[in-house]
């Protein structure tokens, strides 16, 4: 099996993620990054995924992952990151499922306030915290990834569009945070989560 290419990879990690997903919304969520840039690089790769039955279209708008398709992205991401898979399972893995913890914490934080009512986002110097926590947190994280130029170089795609969102967030736009229409940040971790599972062969329960 040949190692398919970035573009993808891209796609079928966040239908996998997803389980399914609605083809506007992947369509809208993936041609804005980096790796794709307008819809066109979208529909075509998604169209040979089609063909080669990795994905398939499920009640005329929704995405969804095949057997093939599932088997293709985890053989895939394991060569092209044969060279890594010792440095992932031993100095990333258990570093970003802490991570991983205390990030879930501070979406909570961001939807809920300690009174248990939700955040309306009216007490700007809460959400200034709670913001200050989530950037601690991707400071942790890129220092986790960086201390490999390896790894980093094959997250960076990822890695960057993270960044993206923390910039956004602090231009304002608040559903940068944990939007589902959007690449918000959880978005994206939840991404990266699913492609260091895919990647080590862990199953999601471990």
């Amino acid at each position: 099996m040949n190692i398919i290419s970035d573009q993808k990879l891209s796609i079928l990690r966040l239908i996998s993620l997803e389980g399914m997903i609605e083809d506007q919304r992947l369509v809208s969520l993936l041609a804005s990054r980096e790796l794709f840039h307008i819809e066109d690089a979208v529909r075509s790769n998604l169209n040979e995924l089609k063909r080669e039955g990795m994905v398939e279209l499920v009640a005329s708008e929704y995405w969804s992952i095949t057997e093939p398709g599932k088997l293709n992205l985890t053989e895939s991401l394991h060569k092209k990151r044969k060279d890594l898979l010792s440095a992932l399972k031993d100095n990333i893995w258990t570093s970003f499922k802490e991570q991983d913890s205390d990030l879930k914490k501070v979406c909570t934080m961001w939807q809920v306030m300690p009174d248990g009512s939700l955040n309306t986002h009216e007490d700007h110097e809460y959400d200034f915290d709670v913001i200050e926590r989530l950037l601690s947190i991707h400071d942790r994280l890129c220092n986790l990834f960086g201390d490999d130029h390896r790894i980093e170089r094959e997250f960076n795609g990822l890695l960057n569009d993270l960044s993206n969102a923390l910039e956004e967030i602090d231009e304002g736009q608040l559903e940068f945070f944990v939007g589902t229409s959007v690449n918000s940040y959880h978005n994206l971790w939840r991404e990266l989560h699913e492609d260091l599972l895919c990647t080590l062969g862990i199953d999601r329960e471990e």
